[in-house]
């Protein structure tokens, strides 16, 4: 898990992500571990979840969505609809 300080009140997404194999987790987390305003990534490549807390004051949910796919990875989509949604803020793509 990397993890930055960052003062102030943060919040925290769980995000359901697409690996190709359990090597791919660190990857993921040195790409948003370096991100202005995200405090801690994990990425857990059993569940395909990374979790993430950040600064809403820094970066914005969508913001992490992008930068997860500029990273080569997908996010893993709800098949009915082709919609993703992150806990606390209702985002969806």
């Amino acid at each position: 898990m990397k993890t930055r300080t960052v003062t102030g009140q943060t919040k925290q997404a769980a995000l359901p992500i697409k690996l190709g194999c359990s090597s791919d987790a660190p990857g993921i987390e040195y790409a948003l571990a370096r991100i202005p305003g995200i405090v801690k990534v994990y990425a857990n490549p059993v569940t395909e979840m990374v979790y993430v807390e950040y600064d809403p004051a820094l970066i914005r949910q969508e913001q992490i969505m992008t930068a997860i796919k500029q990273a080569g990875f997908g996010l893993a989509t709800d098949c009915h609809n082709d919609r993703v949604t992150i806990a606390g803020e209702g985002v969806s793509r």
